[in-house]
């Protein structure tokens, strides 16, 4: 018998498995709702995304370096 103003190891027990089930379910929960933010800032990303301008052209022909580059110009 337990003395008296004490729990026993049975309610204890079930306090702990309570408690740790709880643990789970938030930890879950959690990663759920992270999951979920990072699959909307992935549309909004995309979004942005598809309305940045383009890069300059790959060759333009009023700056382009002389034939003879990079070899040294003979004189």
């Amino acid at each position: 018998m337990s003395p008296p103003g004490t729990f026993t190891s049975g309610i204890i027990a079930m306090a702990l498995s309570y408690g740790l089930s709880l643990n789970n379910s938030l930890i879950y929960s959690i990663k759920n709702q992270c999951t979920l933010a990072n699959h909307i800032i992935s549309v909004e990303r995309l979004n942005q995304y598809m309305h940045i301008e383009s890069e300059a052209e790959e060759i333009i022909e009023g700056n382009r370096p002389p034939l003879y580059w990079p070899v040294a110009k003979k004189n």
